[in-house]
């Protein structure tokens, strides 16, 4: 039987919304797998617990966890180990890691990297990919080069606007115009984001979103859009798109429309422009070379008949199981493991290694006091 990490939690600020996907997920496991629970606390530090499975562990989880302990991985193997004062305890071999981290290193590229050296394959896009896509410029550079609509942005660190003040704010003004949209760069859940109409309101939006982020993306913010969502996952080797989510929200959809709302989101959509959106997310999730399940987010202006691509999920809230019709959540589930471990293998098919006489020639020209490279 395969031992699958279920990996959530991390320092985020989506921290929360990963145990809710973690719980959801847990309560739909596939048969034919050992799941193995792994939170990761705000601190970064990794356990193992009798009651992971619980969402009341988390209300307040060192007083509520039972057995905790603490555990690694072991670079260079696909070990997870056990860890009592300072040595390492129960190990047991790791066939897969179900990724449930949003946000932070659990999704940003740092977690997928350390995976990688660990050899162990996992249901997200490579560490490459990640990255991109959580940062919102790389990802809209990528976009603009690849001739996929996006709204048009500028972007800055924070002290570089302290630096060149009037730069930025006539750039952003002569470029976007007003309203615009403060963004933190390498943040999601719609946290630290403001809608801003005027240039008080601009430096506002920047004081919070510097508390999130010190590299900010200013979007044009276009007003009467309506917002979509639709996933895409690999089946038999195919991208495979969900249905398309019209999202019933204000004039921005918030953290708490997000998910501290019951608002329906099951809107009928035009033919049409459902075709436009699928087929749009099948050409993300290939231009940008992503696997495992992917969400997109889209803007679309009706008066312009415009579609943009607003933001790339790669690892979306509930594992987006919400969007797929007719199919269980454990299934879905069970197809990410079993991708995940085929595209492993087929990576570890490819020559890594490549024999030389450098180091001996290095040691040749070291010893003659020669300059070496």
């Amino acid at each position: 039987m395969k031992n699958v990490l279920v990996i959530f939690g991390g320092k985020s600020v989506e921290h929360d919304i990963s145990i809710i996907t973690a719980m959801q997920a847990l309560k739909n496991l596939p048969k034919g797998y050992n799941f193995i629970p792994v939170y990761i606390d705000k601190d970064e530090h990794w356990w193992l617990a009798d009651n992971l499975d619980d969402a009341h562990t988390y209300i307040d989880f060192s007083k509520n966890v039972k057995n905790k302990r603490a555990c690694t991985l072991t670079a260079g193997s696909s070990m997870l180990c056990e860890v009592k004062k300072g040595k390492f305890k129960k190990s047991t071999f790791i066939h897969c890691a179900l990724l449930c981290c949003h946000g932070g290193s659990g999704e940003g590229g740092a977690l997928q990297g350390l995976l990688k050296m660990c050899k162990i394959p996992f249901t997200s896009p490579d560490m490459q990919a990640s990255v991109v896509c959580m940062d919102k410029v790389l990802a809209k550079l990528v976009m603009q080069n690849e001739d996929i609509k996006t709204p048009e942005f500028v972007t800055f660190s924070f002290l570089n606007f302290i630096e060149n003040k009037d730069y930025f704010i006539e750039k952003c003004e002569q470029n976007l115009g007003y309203p615009m949209i403060v963004k933190p760069s390498r943040l999601g859940s719609s946290v630290g984001i403001h809608i801003c109409a005027n240039r008080q309101e601009f430096f506002d939006s920047l004081e919070i979103a510097k508390e999130y982020d010190d590299k900010i993306i200013v979007e044009k913010f276009i007003s009467g859009c309506k917002e979509f969502c639709c996933a895409c996952v690999q089946v038999n080797n195919k991208p495979f798109t969900s249905a398309v989510n019209e999202v019933d929200k204000s004039e921005m959809y918030t953290f708490e429309e997000k998910y501290l709302s019951d608002k329906n989101n099951n809107k009928k959509i035009v033919k049409a422009l459902e075709e436009q959106i699928k087929k749009l997310t099948i050409n993300v999730y290939q231009k940008l070379e992503l696997a495992g399940l992917v969400r997109v987010d889209f803007l679309y202006n009706p008066k312009g008949q415009e579609l943009y691509v607003c933001e790339i999920n790669t690892i979306p809230g509930s594992l987006s199981f919400n969007l797929f019709e007719n199919v269980k959540f454990s299934d879905l589930i069970a197809n990410l493991i079993e991708n995940a471990i085929s595209k492993n293998e087929e990576q570890n098919s490819l020559i890594y290694s490549f024999n030389s006489d450098a180091i001996k020639h290095y040691i040749t020209i070291s010893k003659s006091n020669k300059l070496t490279k």
